[in-house]
């Protein structure tokens, strides 16, 4: 669900937006897209996934990192900011220019 479309969005807005509200959102060029609620089966997984990343990394000795669904990844080619149910950094967290709450 996006929000009532009044044309462009600036990545400023979607902060904006993103600061103020409950609920999380995502940018997509422009579009500033209201998150659904998870489901049971999907809350599972993500932790099921985010669980066997950080076991693998920490068995193997890597220093890279594990990090849940709470954090964002901006993607500057992309034009777009998302919450993606996990990943792994590797090496030190570059943080966006124009969110600081961001992974690039």
């Amino acid at each position: 669900m996006g929000l009532e479309n009044v044309g462009y969005h600036s990545i400023k807005d979607y902060l904006g937006i993103e600061e103020n509200s409950e609920q999380k959102h995502e940018y997509e060029k422009g579009d500033i897209l209201m998150m659904t609620g998870g489901t049971i089966d999907h809350g599972i997984l993500c932790g099921n996934a985010y669980n066997e990343l950080r076991s693998t990394l920490e068995l193997s000795g890597s220093e890279c990192r594990a990090i849940g669904s709470e954090v964002r990844i901006h993607i500057e080619q992309a034009d777009s900011i998302v919450y993606p149910d996990a990943m792994i950094i590797c090496g030190e967290i570059e943080v966006s220019e124009e969110d600081e709450q961001a992974i690039t």
